[in-house]
């Protein structure tokens, strides 16, 4: 057995009394640490209770509650009349290597051990947009957070609470609510012309949940799929989860090029497509390219996921008619969110299937989350029910309308000739195309690091990007805040060239 000094600087263990985590806690943290970090050795003696109380300044109870955990987890031994002593089989455990310490290799190594669809996973993590808790410019979301009602949102939720809870907590239907599926119907039918009922919506936490569970259950790992280039990185994300046959198809004025697609991938098993509004570039699809679609979808026997997140934010009239109003097959899936529009932390989006998808959707649910939490499903039902939904939708059009004439305007003084940017008719964000020897990804970064948030365009392409340019968000920004965004754009950008 090995008896070695204790040194209490070579171990490690002083204690800081100005921390809020009790003094038992802090001896317990740093005696393990020095287990696990081998500074302490398998046999090396520690001081006596009363020895080590007097040496660190605390009470006696102190150490003999450090050392009763420390026993109690395997990590010390006591004999008795010789002591306590570090444990033969704690030192076989080590921490691991700080990222400084490890080997070269060692994080690709970590990698290559997960399954193909973690590491897949883990690479488009920094891909994607994560919204920050109070809007910015130029966030991207369709949200104008500042006008929302929230006084009357919190009425419903506690009349709600105070009438209801017991139900609320048993609530328990896989596909959601049936109240709030009734009147998503019911407003789909009313604003969007969708085909549905009731039965056919599944409520889902946003788009995301929706799309990913379509390509699970649609997509096998050979089928080739249809992915609008560019397009939502999420959406690409969960279709390569399935396959890697994910074919990007270009998108131009008219919208997705379906005879390019068909060129690409005669046969798709699966569309992803943002018709009403194209994401990123903004393109509305035209009533030829619907048909066109529609048709290549049923002539390949495929399916179609119309991605609708931003349908309600449409300042020339009223929104436009579903792609799936027009489909006479039951091939499209209709998916939406209220996210983008009544606020983001919401979590509740919607995906509205053809019925020979019902079932196979419904069983789905058990193994992922079974049924969604029902408290804000009841409270967004009496928020569409007893009005507030629509009258807000109408209160935020005209908000985000002025925001974009202010975003345009201003960026039109500031920015003259260095970026093109052209008004849309819908949603919350606009595009800044920029000129090709501009890197987009650097202007971005360099924006960020000025508080200012934009995602450049670039990386919306799965394949070699033929654009440049930056997506401004709008709808969840004052004027203010957008006056002074498009300054700190325009002082920043004149470093990162000119027009070509």
């Amino acid at each position: 057995m090995r008896i070695a000094p204790f040194d209490l600087q070579v171990v490690g263990v002083a204690l800081d009394p100005q921390s809020a985590t009790p003094k038992h806690r802090q001896l317990y943290s740093r005696l393990r640490e020095a287990v696990l970090g081998d500074r302490l050795h398998a046999g090396d003696a520690l001081p006596s209770s009363r020895t080590f109380a007097r040496e660190l300044g605390v009470s006696r109870n102190t150490v003999l509650a450090a050392y009763e955990q420390l026993l109690a987890e395997g990590y010390l031994v006591g004999r008795a009349g010789s002591g306590t002593f570090v444990a033969a089989d704690a030192t076989r455990e080590r921490s691991p290597k700080a990222p400084s310490e490890a080997s070269p290799g060692a994080s690709q190594r970590g990698h290559a051990a997960l399954a193909p669809a973690a590491a897949l996973l883990s690479a488009l993590r920094m891909e994607l947009p994560y919204p920050l808790a109070a809007p910015r410019a130029f966030q991207i979301a369709a949200t104008p957070i500042d006008v929302f009602p929230f006084a009357p949102w919190a009425r419903l939720a506690a009349r709600r609470l105070r009438d209801a809870p017991g139900a609320l907590l048993s609530e328990r239907e896989p596909l959601g609510y049936r109240p709030l599926r009734e009147a998503i119907a019911a407003h789909l039918r009313n604003t969007r012309a969708v085909l549905c009922e009731a039965d056919q919506i599944a409520v889902v936490s946003g788009a995301h949940a929706a799309i990913f569970m379509c390509a699970m259950l649609l997509v096998g790992p050979h089928d080739a799929v249809w992915m609008e280039e560019p397009g939502y990185p999420a959406a690409r994300g969960a279709l390569r989860l399935r396959t890697e046959h994910v074919v990007p198809v270009p998108v131009d004025a008219e919208g997705l090029d379906v005879a390019t697609g068909l060129q690409l991938a005669p046969r798709p098993r699966l569309i992803y497509a943002t018709p009403s509004h194209q994401f990123p570039l903004g393109a509305t699809m035209t009533l030829r390219r619907r048909l066109d679609l529609l048709h290549a979808a049923e002539s390949a026997n495929a399916w179609i996921i119309e991605d609708d997140y931003d349908s309600e934010l449409r300042y020339d009239g009223r929104p436009l008619a579903a792609l799936q109003g027009l489909d006479r097959s039951g091939r499209v899936i209709y998916v939406g969110t209220f996210n983008k529009i009544v606020f983001q932390g919401l979590r509740i989006g919607y995906a509205v299937l053809p019925r020979e998808l019902v079932d196979s959707f419904t069983s789905a649910r058990y193994f992922i989350d079974e049924y969604p939490p029902a408290l804000a499903q009841a409270v967004l039902t009496d928020f569409m029910d007893e009005g507030f939904f629509a009258r807000y939708v109408r209160k935020a059009r005209p908000v985000c309308a002025e925001r974009q004439d202010c975003l345009l305007a201003r960026v039109r003084h500031k920015l003259g000739d260095l970026v093109r940017l052209e008004p849309s008719p819908a949603g919350g964000f606009l595009v800044a195309e920029l000129p090709d020897d501009v890197d987009d990804v650097a202007l971005s970064f360099a924006l960020g690091r000025r508080g200012v948030d934009v995602l450049a365009l670039s990386p919306f392409f799965a394949g070699a990007a033929v654009r440049r340019g930056l997506l401004l968000g709008y709808a969840a920004v004052d004027l203010a805040a957008i006056r002074a965004g498009v300054d700190t754009l325009a002082r920043v950008a004149s470093d990162f060239g000119s027009p070509t």
